[in-house]
């Protein structure tokens, strides 16, 4: 009489991906102010378009997409997040058979050894899987993010454009202020042109 045994070992892993992208712009200001008033006027102007302050930063936030502003250095960093999650499974199986008296009752014994040696098995290939699978999913997130950010660069530096004009056009109307007395302005935000007339003290 003989006996076979079959011993299976199954292991499992949820690998959680993230990948990210950004780039690096910044808001063009020129100084015709001191350089306190000129932050104080394109944080008033950021706050309107919607940025909430974080620490020295502020920042707006559209879905997975982020745009970080320094108003003190005007740098700008975009950013975006794409999150994944993998189930990543091993199944690894042996057979054994018994044949004679002895074996049949060393059986027991050996089919422990081998579900510990399986065991350390699953676990190593799950941890060459995981890694594997990780890695091809923080690519393709990452080139996801990627994608995003280029569609969205357009509106983003129309926006930083739009907001960096209406920093420049105020500062310049307080500067002409200072110069004299203002008979006219006129400012055209469609084409981003200012012009003020001063006559001087």
């Amino acid at each position: 009489m003989s006996y076979a045994y079959r011993i299976e070992v199954k292991e499992s892993r949820l690998v959680e991906v993230t990948g990210k992208d950004s780039f690096t712009t910044r808001v063009e200001v020129v100084d015709v102010l001191p350089a306190p008033e000129m932050v104080a006027i394109l944080e008033r102007r950021l706050t309107e378009a919607g940025y909430q302050r974080d620490g020295e930063n502020l920042i707006h936030r559209d879905g997975a997409l982020e745009i970080c502003v320094n108003p003190s250095t005007r740098e700008v960093v975009v950013s975006t997040t794409r999150h994944g999650t993998r189930q990543v499974d091993v199944k690894l199986n042996r057979s054994l058979e018994a044949h004679t008296p002895s074996e049949i009752t060393g059986a027991t014994k050996r089919r422990d050894e081998i579900r510990k040696d399986l065991e350390v098995e699953a676990k190593d290939r799950l941890d060459q899987q995981a890694k594997v699978a990780g890695n091809l999913m923080e690519q393709q997130l990452r080139e996801n993010a990627t994608r995003s950010l280029k569609e969205a660069l357009p509106s983003i530096r129309a926006e930083l454009s739009k907001i960096g004009h209406a920093t420049q056009a105020e500062a310049l109307e307080i500067k002409a202020r200072q110069m004299g007395r203002v008979e006219r302005v006129e400012h055209d935000v469609q084409n981003q042109s200012m012009t003020i007339v001063v006559k001087l003290n």
